[in-house]
């Protein structure tokens, strides 16, 4: 089963004429089934690909239960594309441009963990997990509750100084992504929502860190109210 959806997860999909879904069940016996699913990036999230499993399951155990199945239809995700061409016309499109314009007034020099390979001539990718120490997770959580300040602001800001520390630069941007749902029908949308913000951050010596990841933490709201715009 392993190799077959290793095998299956590697086949490109056919962007032309083609779904960019697949779905399948597998039977291993009598009593146990698996579903596979698979979509392209250009029409899903991991937000949507959570919402699809949680439907599934929802759906199966009302079925062992003799329940009915809810069949309420779903918001469409052209509501979302009509919203984008609204905005794409609006005061708030105009005003988000004009921050990103005064954030990128000068562009920063390219700060990066790897040096450019000439022969990287592939996108494929590989990822490490690391898992935190159940006691040093308690005390980082405690440090941020403490300080009113949230898990991934304490971790942006430690990476921010471990670029600075290696590369000696001060002036950094990271490109993070954001959720991009702003409603409850948008969150029950299946579709591409997720977007990049980049966030520009200046290191400085004089704070000490619960001071800099609150500085931190605050230029990442102001970021955030502007999260819409397409950098592209």
């Amino acid at each position: 089963m392993y190799k077959w959806e290793e095998k299956e997860t590697h086949k490109p999909f056919q962007l032309i004429d083609s779904d960019l879904f697949y779905f399948a069940i597998l039977k291993i016996n009598d009593s146990d089934y698996r579903f596979y699913i698979k979509t392209h990036h250009l029409i899903s999230d991991a937000w949507t690909m959570n919402s699809i499993v949680n439907q599934v399951m929802d759906n199966y155990s009302r079925l062992v239960k003799g329940e009915s199945i809810d069949y309420m239809k779903k918001p469409s995700y052209v509501e979302y594309i009509m919203k984008e061409k609204d905005y794409f016309n609006s005061k708030k499109f105009v005003k988000d441009k004009m921050f990103w314009s005064n954030i990128f007034d000068d562009v920063p020099e390219i700060s990066t963990l790897k040096t450019k390979n000439e022969d990287m001539k592939t996108t494929e990718t590989k990822r490490k997990p690391f898992t935190i120490p159940a006691s040093l997770a308690s005390k980082i959580n405690k440090y941020c509750i403490g300080n009113r300040m949230s898990i991934f602001t304490f971790f942006l800001s430690i990476l921010v100084i471990y670029i600075n520390r290696i590369t000696l630069k001060e002036d950094i941007v990271i490109g993070t992504p954001v959720l991009n749902r702003s409603n409850y029908r948008e969150k029950n949308m299946l579709g591409m929502f997720i977007s990049t913000i980049p966030i520009r951050i200046k290191v400085d010596d004089c704070l000490d860190l619960t001071s800099f990841i609150q500085k931190v933490s605050k230029e990442w709201l102001v970021f955030l109210k502007h999260h819409e715009y397409p950098h592209q």
